[in-house]
């Protein structure tokens, strides 16, 4: 299920949703409101040449998804594996190469435990 939400860049890593959006999860709707604001992919600057992504591009939609699991905790109804896993397969729906979505795939299971429910650094909703 492709997204084509209205999202508008505020920097080079930071995005604004301008609309509601909701994308189908395991029989579940994951609802997102409008003005939510996230990074992008949280990839390190210094990675992405090695691994040929960035926060915004063919990432934006997944990361919205992934980075909105994580900061509710999935509202209780999906585990962060859930959403770690989603974050893959809307890589690979996006046009992501499979290897650089496994890279992307391994680094937020292997590093985004401490994010999971911690607080946007951008406020918001």
């Amino acid at each position: 299920m492709i997204l084509y939400p209205d999202i508008t860049p505020l920097s080079e890593r930071r995005f604004r949703l301008e609309e509601d959006v909701s994308y189908l999860i395991k029989d579940h709707m994951w609802h997102i409101r409008a003005g939510y604001i996230y990074d992008g992919a949280s990839i390190p600057r210094v990675a992405w040449s090695i691994i040929g992504l960035y926060p915004g591009g063919i990432m934006e939609e997944p990361s919205l998804v992934h980075d909105s699991m994580y900061r509710r905790k999935g509202d209780g109804v999906y585990a962060r594996a859930d959403a770690d896993r989603c974050f893959f397969e809307m890589m690979l729906e996006y046009g992501v190469p499979r290897v650089r979505a496994g890279i992307a795939y391994a680094a937020v299971v292997c590093f985004g435990r401490r994010h999971w429910g911690g607080p946007s650094p951008y406020g918001g909703v």
